[in-house]
């Protein structure tokens, strides 16, 4: 393909991915997914089965041991509450991995589909043919195509065995030097040992490349025959790579909703922090940058895959629209920063959806719960665990609102909580943990006589309500 051609493609793709979807306003409050947890027995007696027929063929004792590691890490998932357990979503996934399975010969199928509650955009396969799809990533597609191309694309990794080559070449460089950087150490000769580790680091990021590029190259194939368009799978592409910006960017008006009348938005609450906050963590000092990316540049991905298409495979698919699937993965989003102790993220996907659901009472009680959480963990010293103080990975707006948060006093914190809850924009009478959380805060803040006016109305209007006995 010329290229111009690609430019031209990608430009388009941009303007896309920046196009805010319209949807229409929730009318009910969002009600959180359920997730599998220790009473899915049949769900863990399956994949015990599972591990236990791959192991059969695994002739390597180490590699064994490496699989019963990831079975853990499933079992684990499972115990902590973290796959989601919702049928919508679910089929969603499944209807896309069946309708590739059923267009391709392929030999290892994925047996197990998971929906992590994890912000993050990413997917992955752990053996044990197994796919993870993070809800961060069926919150960020805008379309049935580009999810269809990252599930391929995972598809093709399991069918092509690279976890297994993966622990298998990354045990090989571990014991090619692990005679090396003992001795240096004990020599005190650390330029050797930075060496050797820059070379280990390069030796398997290498090999994760290659690997990257097999499955783009099956996974495209994979895809096309599922009669998915190519445009999809460059969509798929540049959706990683924007991944760190923010899906409905707010610019400027970020913070507007935490600026009241009665207390407004200060000048040294927004101010940038020490610039070292920002740089790369200190020991990917040790490596070339470049050295250390699992995956190729996604631009040079692009134009691989670009390379395989023809122009017909260019057009957008006029596929059904999963709207009201991706809204609700959305949501989940929200719960799933909350539920990993990304507070900062967290909050930053909430002010996004609010800008989309002003009235969605969901919205508010978490911004105002992470606010209060927030407060506490400020005075208890904790804050630095729900709040990362690196911002290298972060986007602008995201860094912007993690400034913010540090900047803040643990009362100003309550206070922007307090004039943000109590703003009858955002307050929901309806909601009755908007009742308890505003009262919360006025017991926080020492408003005494708010306080007992909140509690006296909370319980003529809810006399057998949830928190009576709290606000008592």
């Amino acid at each position: 393909m010329p290229k111009f051609l690609l430019n031209a493609v990608l430009i388009s793709g941009l303007i896309l991915v920046a196009t805010v979807a319209i949807l229409g306003q929730p009318v009910s409050q969002y009600t959180p997914r359920r997730t599998y947890d220790q009473q899915s027995t049949e769900l863990i007696k399956n994949l015990k089965a599972e591990f236990k027929k791959e192991a059969q063929l695994l002739q390597d004792g180490r590699l064994k041991s490496d699989y019963q590691k990831n079975l853990k890490f499933l079992l684990g998932m499972i115990k902590n509450e973290a796959f989601i357990h919702d049928f919508v979503l679910q089929n969603f996934v499944n209807r896309i991995v069946e309708r590739i399975l059923r267009e391709n010969d392929i030999e290892h199928r994925p047996k197990f589909i998971f929906i992590a509650k994890n912000n993050s955009v990413n997917a992955y396969t752990v053996g044990l043919n197994c796919l993870v799809v993070n809800i961060g990533l069926l919150a960020r597609v805008r379309s049935e195509d580009q999810l269809a191309f990252i599930l391929a694309h995972e598809m093709a990794h399991n069918e092509l065995g690279h976890v297994k080559e993966s622990l298998t070449e990354l045990r090989e460089i571990k014991n090619e030097s692990q005679g090396l950087l003992p001795q240096d150490v004990k020599n005190q000769n650390f330029a050797n040992a930075v060496i050797t580790l820059q070379r280990m680091a390069y030796d398997f990021s290498r090999f994760r490349r290659e690997n990257e590029v097999e499955a783009d190259s099956l996974g495209y194939l994979y895809y096309k025959k599922g009669g998915y368009p190519g445009w999809g799978a460059l969509m798929a592409l540049a959706l990683m790579d924007s991944a760190t910006y923010p899906k409905y960017p707010q610019g400027y008006l970020l913070l507007e909703p935490f600026h009241a009348r009665d207390y407004p938005l200060q000048p040294q609450w927004l101010k940038g922090r020490p610039r070292g906050y920002a740089m790369q963590r200190s020991h990917v000092l040790l490596f070339q940058v470049d050295s250390l990316k699992s995956h190729p540049i996604i631009p040079q991905r692009m134009q691989f895959l670009a390379n395989m298409m023809d122009l017909a495979e260019l057009s957008p698919s006029v596929e059904n629209d999963p709207g009201e699937i991706i809204r609700s993965a959305e949501f989940e989003t929200i719960e799933a920063a909350y539920f990993m102790k990304k507070y900062d993220q967290c909050l930053h996907q909430a002010l996004q959806q609010r800008s989309r659901y002003p009235k969605q009472p969901y919205l508010t009680t978490m911004i105002v719960k992470v606010l209060i959480e927030l407060h506490q963990a400020k005075n208890e010293d904790t804050f630095y665990l729900l709040v990362q103080s690196n911002t290298a990975n972060y986007g602008e707006e995201l860094t912007e609102l993690n400034h913010f948060l540090y900047n803040i006093t643990p009362r100003e914190m309550l206070e922007i909580a307090y004039h943000y809850l109590k703003n009858p924009k955002n307050f929901d009478g309806e909601v009755q943990e908007h009742h308890f959380l505003l009262w919360d805060l006025a017991r926080l803040t020492d408003r005494k006589d708010h306080r007992k006016k909140l509690a006296k109305y909370y319980k003529i209007r809810f006399p057998n309500g949830k928190y009576v006995e709290k606000m008592h």
